[in-house]
């Protein structure tokens, strides 16, 4: 299951248009992925999941794959409270680039983006290069969604 997630995501920006009448079950699979009961397949399956949001970021298919934000910041906190860092920086890269989604469906979540975000920055077993990260998450909503701050 690992190693399906890592090839999917290692091939998102080759094959990525061709994907398209797979989302609804790419969202199965990777809700299944996020869920699972293996650390690794979980890790995998946010790095795949980030790399198709990201290649995604300023498309209308990102309303497909909105639901799984709040699974994958489950995902992110967990990893951020045992200090696996590599996966907590790949999921603001991946929060940073949605932030400048035109998605009503990705702005609805952007209030426990920027509370993941703030943990991130508050946390000093964090590196500063991933706190700096989660700073700029929430700078660049600022920007690009005031109204969404509240």
């Amino acid at each position: 299951r690992e190693l399906a997630f890592l090839l999917l995501g290692e091939m998102t920006e080759t094959i990525g248009i061709h994907l398209k009448p797979q989302f609804v079950t790419l969202v199965s699979l990777f809700s299944a992925g996020l869920s699972d009961g293996d650390i690794k397949v979980q890790n995998a399956s946010v790095k795949a999941l980030g790399l198709l949001l990201s290649y995604l970021s300023d498309e209308d298919d990102i309303d497909t794959f909105a639901p799984l934000i709040p699974p994958i910041l489950t995902v992110a906190e967990a990893c951020r409270a045992r200090n696996d860092e590599e996966i907590v920086s790949t999921t603001l890269d991946v929060l940073y680039d949605l932030c400048f989604s035109p998605s009503q469906a990705v702005a609805a979540h952007m209030t426990t983006i920027v509370k993941f975000s703030q943990i991130c920055m508050a946390d000093s077993n964090l590196e500063m290069g991933v706190r700096d990260s989660a700073a700029l998450v929430v700078a660049t909503m600022a920007e690009s969604r005031p109204k969404h701050l509240g």
